[in-house]
């Protein structure tokens, strides 16, 4: 898997959500990948 996909499935999983999000909000999975893809590509 790619840096990309693996974080997209643990954001899809809920890793994103904020405590009492219910769904996976498209906005905390940009952020999630934003923050997260770069940080990955870095190591």
């Amino acid at each position: 898997m790619s840096i990309y996909t693996d974080h997209l499935i643990e954001a899809l999983k809920g890793k994103a959500n904020q405590p009492d999000d219910t769904v996976v909000k498209i906005s905390n999975l940009i952020n999630h990948l934003g923050e997260k893809v770069p940080e990955s590509a870095q190591d």
